[in-house]
């Protein structure tokens, strides 16, 4: 095998003991120009530093790896220094990732696919030759000669189709693509030995086989959760279950996946004790009758061991005597006798309670402990804390100085600008260094879904129509509209039925609103432009949502509208300070000096509304002098400080890297 330098960052010789010999360990530069470098768990910190302060020339992160010890995970903000992880041992996962220096800007590639190419796919990724992709062509080429690269492509794609998954395999089954795969083929055939009823004991046997002949039994009795998994549905002996009388019911797969998720469902994971353990937790219910050597009970402040517990439902004290019902006062009276139970369980009883609670507030002890201490009754614990003496060491708010960083290919949307306004640290991290949260595999339809899908309907419906027509017939183009972008961006059904469901109120009140509108004069122009305007050095870029001739009472000047499906409160509150919303004012700036009108549509279910931007042409000249401002501050050195609020950060995906948590 041939031997391959690795840089490294934080190692010691502890650290090489186990080393492969096929991957020599050098010491990285003092700051590594070039990657990828294998960066140790322990030097994470120093690394970071580093990373911020000295940004390679064209202000991205050096390619780097962050080497874990077997069993930890990565911090959360890892991702955004690191292009991948890998674990002590993973050797083969670490010898892919410094096979190509390109390996990383190949599966950046590959999150950058076009959603529609992806929604298109008719075969497997992997079937695909690299000219059929929709990539630079230099790209292409480089996928085609080298394969740890496009393998790395192929897993990433994967993951991104995985989030348009089908969550039922009988949805899947009949895609054309899985035609003839093996292993398609051989889950066809599975299902069909496991489609016919038979007793419980005899689906439990079959299903062991089907286990075995996949070679997933022996990986699932290997693990400890997965013993138990097994021996919750009896499928480590399935012959223990024959004088069951229940196991000799029949009954048909879905009652059998009904029996398995109730199985598992009141089952627990229970890790092995250790040898001799000589702790028991249990709760205090549980403690009279036997013998114990000494007990503690933790947790008896005021807010987790009242002098009662809450009784269910809103019966009032008479009503609760009238029915039979416990009152406080027997709830109290259970509660003390419980408490001199728990005293006197043991030679030695340890009563424990916090002085503040999570938020720093002060917490006093359960009026129970209150009322011994007053008897007089129990001895004060030794302290077991020691008091050190700790030196002040002020979190320091970060400020980098982005001169020499380019906004990437010159050009500043509207959501950068607006980064910019609500936080310069934000827009020096997710702008600048271009730092990227990695997005979890997931299929849940969200609000953000709902938006897009209302934008390609009414992109649909407006390209399609000829002009104002008769109202049935808007009505059916819309739902033929709905219809199709559903088959285009394919939503979960599932997950999109609440949002489907309100359909037909926001149809008809965006028709509503659509009639008065072109009652008034206006006409439908584009929709969804992309709009550029030159601006110094910059290019700013957007994409308009929609473009009318307005009315005449507006000399037939454009309005831009932009379509909301959030709340109105939250429409209006753009508008409550016309120098503070950006998105507008950036719209009316990128069709250059045209009189132009604009304002957001807020798409309720009850109803669609239109609220203007007052003055726009006053908001544009400021917001582009803003815009000129902000860059010759940041060109002169200005410090890009955490300055978000609010909603801003509860939000932001920069938030680990400025400290906010640990200054706050």
């Amino acid at each position: 095998m041939n031997a391959k330098n690795v840089f490294l960052w934080g190692f010691d010789e502890h650290d090489l003991r186990s080393w492969p010999p096929d991957l020599v360990p050098t010491p990285a530069p003092a700051w590594p120009q070039e990657g990828p470098v294998l960066v140790h768990s322990r030097a994470l910190e120093a690394f970071q530093a580093e990373a911020l302060m000295h940004p390679l020339p064209d202000g991205r992160l050096p390619q780097a790896i962050l080497y874990l010890p077997a069993g930890s995970q990565p911090p959360v903000e890892a991702w955004a220094y690191f292009d991948a992880t890998v674990h002590e041992g993973e050797w083969d996962m670490l010898r892919g990732l410094l096979a190509c220096p390109r390996l990383f800007e190949m599966e950046e590639a590959a999150e950058n696919l076009p959603a529609a190419f992806l929604a298109e796919l008719a075969r497997p990724i992997r079937q695909l030759n690299s000219a059929e992709l929709p990539l630079p062509e230099e790209t292409r080429e480089h996928l085609a000669r080298c394969v740890t690269c496009r393998h790395a492509f192929d897993r990433s794609v994967e993951a991104r189709l995985r989030r348009l998954g089908q969550g039922l395999w009988r949805d899947a089954e009949a895609a054309p693509d899985l035609a003839g795969d093996d292993l398609a083929g051989r889950v066809r055939s599975m299902r069909g030995r496991l489609a016919a009823s038979r007793p419980l004991l005899q689906w439990l046997l079959d299903w062991r086989e089907e286990l075995r002949g996949l070679g997933l039994l022996e990986g699932l009795a290997a693990d400890e959760a997965g013993r138990q998994v097994l021996a919750v549905l009896a499928l480590d002996d399935p012959s223990r279950l024959t004088d069951w009388p229940p196991a000799a019911r029949r009954m048909g797969l879905a009652e059998l996946i009904a029996w398995a998720s109730d199985a598992l469902e009141h089952a627990h994971f229970r890790p092995a004790s250790p040898a001799g353990a000589k702790a028991v937790a249990l709760p205090i219910e549980h403690l009279p009758g036997r013998d114990w050597a000494a007990v503690v009970l933790p947790g008896c402040d005021e807010a987790h061991w009242p002098p009662a517990p809450p009784l269910p439902g809103g019966l009032t004290p008479a009503q609760r005597r009238a029915v039979g019902l416990a009152t406080v006062e027997d709830a109290q009276a259970a509660r003390r006798t419980q408490w001199r139970l728990a005293l006197a369980a043991a030679p030695v009883v340890d009563v424990l309670w916090r002085q503040r609670d999570a938020e720093g507030q002060a917490v006093l002890p359960s009026p129970l402990v209150q009322t011994l201490r007053l008897d007089g009754a129990g001895l004060p614990a030794r302290d077991p804390r020691v008091r050190r003496t700790l030196t002040p060491r002020p979190e320091a708010v970060p400020a980098p100085d982005a001169r020499g960083l380019p906004l990437p290919a010159g050009r500043l949307s509207a959501s950068a600008y607006e980064d910019l306004r609500h936080c310069p640290y934000r827009f020096f991290a997710m702008r600048l260094l271009g730092l990227r949260r990695v997005e979890e595999i997931d299929a849940a339809t969200d609000a953000g879904d709902w938006g897009r899908w209302v934008h390609e309907v009414l992109q649909r419906f407006h390209q399609g129509r000829q002009g104002p027509g008769d109202a049935g017939a808007d009505r059916a183009a819309l739902d033929a509209a709905a219809d199709a972008a559903t088959a285009t961006l394919r939503p979960h059904p599932a997950d999109f039925l609440p949002y489907r469901a309100a359909w037909p109120q926001l149809r008809d009140a965006y028709l509503r609103w659509l009639a008065d509108h072109e009652a008034q004069g206006a006409r439908f122009v584009q929709a969804e432009m992309e709009a550029r305007r030159p601006l110094g050095e910059l290019t700013l870029v957007g994409r308009i949502d929609r473009i009318d001739r307005a009315d005449a009472a507006s000399q037939g000047r454009h309005l831009l509208i932009d379509y909301k499906t959030e709340s109105e409160q939250r429409v209006r509150a753009r508008l409550k300070d016309p120098g503070e919303d950006v998105q507008l004012p950036f719209y009316c700036a990128l069709l250059g000096d045209e009189a132009v009108d604009a304002g957001y549509l807020s798409l309720g279910t009850d109803e669609a509304r239109l609220f203007r931007l007052d003055d726009p042409m006053a908001a544009r000249a400021a917001l582009i002098g803003g815009v000129l401002q902000d860059l010759q501050a940041i060109a002169s050195g200005a410090s890009l400080r955490p300055l978000g609020e609010g909603a801003v950060c509860e939000t932001c995906d920069a938030r680990g890297l400025c400290r906010k948590d640990s200054r706050s």
